[in-house]
């Protein structure tokens, strides 16, 4: 039976949610992955935010940027801030980011299956 566990850490000043899905032989796993992460944001922070500025940085620029010019991939992730931490099942690791009302205040996420190597699916 699939379980899970949540809870609210600070991060860098700012509050993030940790949540961890595991089937119950994977608990060991899944809560070591998201210590991980909690302990060495940055790196994981970096390759999410490319991910999601490759998937969005376009569709801001066309669609929703109100602004007369187009922003940058660098002034894009400047908005992302960090706002949820997932782990699941000892190998996925999702992170959500706040925008900065790029998008209406959506969250952003990037999802790695593979421990946080790479992130190759994003979301809004």
């Amino acid at each position: 039976k699939e379980m899970f566990c949540k809870g609210v850490c600070n991060c860098k000043g700012e509050k993030v949610v940790v949540f961890v899905k595991y089937l119950p032989d994977k608990l060991e796993e899944s809560l070591q992955l998201a210590i991980q992460v909690f302990q060495i944001p940055d790196e994981y922070e970096a390759k999410a935010k490319k991910a999601i500025a490759n998937d969005f940085l376009e569709v801001f620029n066309e669609d929703w940027n109100m602004k007369d010019s187009n922003i940058d991939e660098e002034e894009f992730i400047n908005n992302l801030t960090l706002s949820g931490i997932s782990a699941y099942y000892g190998s996925v690791i999702g992170l959500d980011f706040r925008e900065n009302g790029m998008f209406g205040s959506h969250i952003l996420g990037a999802n790695s299956l593979n421990k946080g190597k790479t992130f190759t699916e994003t979301n809004m």
